[in-house]
C-alpha cells in the first residue's frame, strides 16, 4: 500500500496528488539554479515532519549544506543535531575528485544505501550529476536498478 506524505507545502501538494507517495523513486531534472535542491529540501522537511528518518548524501560540507538549506528557509540544525536527519557529506576539504576515485562514487554510495538502509525511511541525494559526472551509463544504470530495487522492497 502506498502511503502519501504531505510536503509542508500545498501547492506541491496539490501537484503530486495530495503529497509524495511511499515508497518511490523520484528524480527532480532542471538546469543549474532552477530550484532542484529547494524542491528536494521541501521533501525533506515534510518526511521529518512525519517523524521520518531521512539520509541526505550532498556534494557540499554539512556545514556548508545546514547554511544553504537556511538561505531558503529550510533550517535542518534541529533535525541533524537529533539524528532524524543525516548528512553524508561527498566534500572533502582541501582535495578533489580524480577521474578513478570518482568513478568509484556511485558503486560506493550504492553498497552504502544497501548496508543502512533499515535506518532511513528516505534518501536524498542532492546532487545526482555531481555523482555521475565521470560514471559511465553502466554504473549510471546499476545504480538506478538498485535503487528501484530498495523501493520495491519497501
Amino acid at each position: 500500500m502506498v502511503e502519501i506524505v504531505s510536503t509542508s507545502n500545498e501547492e506541491i501538494d496539490v501537484n503530486l496528488g495530495g503529497g509524495l507517495p511511499i515508497p518511490s523513486l523520484m528524480l527532480i531534472e532542471g538546469e543549474h539554479g532552477t530550484g532542484k535542491s529547494a524542491v528536494a529540501a521541501q521533501f525533506i522537511s515534510g518526511m521529518l515532519k512525519s517523524n521520518m528518518k531521512v539520509l541526505c548524501i550532498t556534494e557540499n560540507t554539512v556545514n556548508d549544506y545546514i547554511k544553504k538549506m537556511k538561505t531558503i528557509t529550510f533550517n535542518f540544525s534541529e533535525a541533524f543535531l537529533n539524528n532524524d536527519l543525516t548528512l553524508l557529506s561527498l566534500h572533502i576539504n582541501g582535495t578533489s575528485w580524480s577521474k578513478e576515485q570518482a568513478l568509484q562514487l556511485l558503486p560506493s554510495i550504492n553498497k552504502y544505501i544497501k548496508e543502512q538502509s533499515e535506518k532511513f525511511d528516505c534518501v536524498v541525494i542532492d546532487s545526482l550529476s555531481f555523482v555521475t559526472a565521470y560514471s559511465d551509463m553502466d554504473k549510471v544504470l546499476d545504480f538506478v536498478t538498485s535503487c528501484k530495487y530498495l523501493v520495491s522492497s519497501g
